[in-house]
């Protein structure tokens, strides 16, 4: 089971954010042609002139407060699909995992520009944008913070098993959760 948010796509991309944040300190990916990721250097070295150009844009207080970062592209999302479709094989031939299956974090509506990619890529995924309707208190860590609190983190737990079970390449042992015990507050 792999968590995957919109800020991985971030991650994956290097955007201007996640570049002046960690100081371009992410590994580099990109597209190497024929369905293989290439990992390259880091962004800070791997694309000095871009790192560069946000570097001076991160010390204007005026872009920072009303640019917090770009959109992702169509190219970042499918570049972070195939990294998730490349850890997918890579971890099933190290451990011969027989299912990887791709959580979407539930307030990331932003992924249902990526929500073919991995259809196409034959990789297996959960995205439970219904399950709450907005962004709890009581199921996320802060204002500041939307990783989920412990109880935002069971509710999921519950969900996911509910969801994987109902799909035949998986059951649990005995003692399956109901669906009422599963969701309810």
């Amino acid at each position: 089971m792999s968590l995957f948010i919109t800020g991985h796509i971030a991650r994956t991309a290097g955007s201007f954010r996640i570049s002046t944040q960690y100081n371009g300190g992410y590994i580099r990916y990109f597209d190497g042609g024929a369905g293989e990721i290439v990992r390259r250097g880091i962004f800070l070295t791997g694309r000095p002139i871009r790192q560069g150009v946000y570097s001076v844009m991160s010390r204007s207080p005026t872009l920072t407060y009303f640019i917090s970062d770009f959109p992702p592209s169509q190219e970042d999302y499918v570049l972070a699909a195939d990294v998730v479709a490349e850890i997918s094989r890579e971890l099933s031939n190290l451990f011969e995992i027989e299912r990887f299956v791709v959580f979407y974090h539930p307030w990331n509506v932003e992924l249902s520009a990526m929500s073919p990619l991995p259809d196409e890529r034959g990789i297996e995924y959960v995205s439970p944008v219904d399950l709450f309707d907005q962004p709890d208190e009581q199921y996320i860590r802060s204002d500041y913070d939307t990783h989920l609190s412990q109880a935002g983190s069971a509710r999921i737990a519950d969900s996911m098993v509910i969801t994987l079970e109902s799909r035949s390449r998986w059951a649990s042992p005995a003692g399956t959760i109901a669906v009422d015990e599963a969701v309810s507050d």
